[in-house]
C-alpha cells in the first residue's frame, strides 16, 4: 500500500498491483511512497511568571505561533487524542491547482486546559511537506495554591 500526492492533492492510498497504481485524475507531478506518520511532542515549557519560575505552577495555553517553511498542512493540539487540522488553502486559490506552500508565521488559537505540562503535539500523517522552524506558545501562569 502506498500514499499518493498528485499536484499537491492527497489521493486515497492504493495497493500496488502488477507494479502499478491508478489514480482518479491526471496530474503533472505525482509523489508515491510508503505511508508514515511523523509526530513531535514539545518538552515542558518553563515560561517564567511574575514571581519567578513557572515550574510546578498550572499554565494554560491560549495561542500558539508556528514559524513554517514550505508547508502544506498538519495537525496540532495539546495531546495526540485531540488534534486540529491546519490547512493553508485560501479562498482565492484555484480548486483545480495545488495551493502554494506556506512560508511564514501562522498564529492559531489553541484550547489548553490548566496543567503543569503545557505540551504541544504535532502530527503529519499525510504525504504533504511540513518544515517546522519554531513553536512559540502564549501561556497564562497561575500561582501555586
Amino acid at each position: 500500500t502506498v500514499s499518493i500526492c498528485g499536484d499537491g492533492a492527497v489521493y486515497t492510498d492504493q495497493v500496488v498491483s502488477g507494479g502499478s497504481i491508478t489514480i482518479s485524475q491526471e496530474c503533472s507531478v505525482i509523489h508515491v511512497g510508503l505511508p508514515y506518520t511523523s509526530e513531535a511532542k514539545m518538552l515542558r515549557i518553563d515560561s517564567g511568571s511574575a514571581d519567578g519560575t513557572s515550574i510546578g505552577k498550572k499554565r494554560r495555553m491560549s495561542q500558539i505561533s508556528y514559524m513554517l517553511n514550505r508547508t502544506a498542512a498538519f495537525k496540532h493540539g495539546t495531546d495526540f487524542d485531540n488534534l486540529d487540522q491546519l490547512t493553508f488553502r485560501a479562498s482565492s486559490d484555484p480548486l483545480n491547482e495545488a495551493p502554494p506552500l506556506f512560508t511564514g508565521i501562522r498564529e492559531e488559537r489553541i484550547e489548553g486546559t490548566p496543567d503543569t505540562d503545557s505540551q504541544i503535539c504535532i502530527r503529519q500523517d499525510q504525504p504533504l511537506p511540513l518544515l517546522l522552524l519554531a513553536v512559540m506558545p502564549q501561556l497564562m501562569t497561575e500561582g501555586k495554591g
